[in-house]
């Protein structure tokens, strides 16, 4: 299957490997999450308590330790879990936040509330420069990349910024 162009579901390379067994990962585990939540509501909708003798059914659900098991199973269930997710994003984090190699070109991006700052930063002053809205970077080598925003909030994504496997390029 040839990836598309944007697809952020596929990696290419060493450093997009890890975030993307962790992204589906995650994406799995929610599913599964929200499949068992979904089970569980129509299971409790459908298995209705007859009312206590002379009181309501609200009232029978509101006695002393009604449901407290399943509080629990729950908290037992989703700790170790939740606890787990965020080891594994921390490892690969940390694995992806230092490359094999230092980083050849360090970028500062600006985010201005309709436009993206670029500024290409050097040692030597006279290599530094600023465009608007466009990246190039050198393909096959770690790219430092400095985000700032001194307005509002912004997304900042890269389509394929691991680079295209081998089998696609020209």
């Amino acid at each position: 299957m040839t990836p598309t162009p944007l697809s952020y579901l596929s990696s290419a390379g060493p450093a997009a490997a890890p975030l993307t067994q962790l992204a589906w990962g995650l994406g799995g585990i929610s599913v599964a999450v929200t499949v068992i939540v979904t089970v569980a509501l129509v299971w409790a909708i459908w298995r209705r308590r007859p009312p206590a003798p002379g009181g309501s059914a609200l009232e029978t659900a509101g006695s002393p330790g009604a449901g407290l098991a399943w509080i629990y199973i729950g908290l037992g269930v989703t700790v170790p879990v939740l606890a787990a997710c965020t080891v594994w994003t921390l490892f690969v984090l940390g694995e992806v936040m230092h490359p094999a190699s230092p980083p050849q070109l360090t970028l500062q991006v600006t985010a201005h509330q309709w436009w993206w700052e670029v500024r290409y930063l050097d040692p030597i002053a006279g290599r530094v420069f600023t465009t608007a809205n466009e990246i190039h970077i050198p393909t096959g080598q770690p790219v430092r990349v400095i985000l700032s925003s001194p307005d509002v909030i912004h997304a900042f994504w890269a389509p394929r910024f691991a680079g295209i496997p081998k089998t696609q390029t020209h």
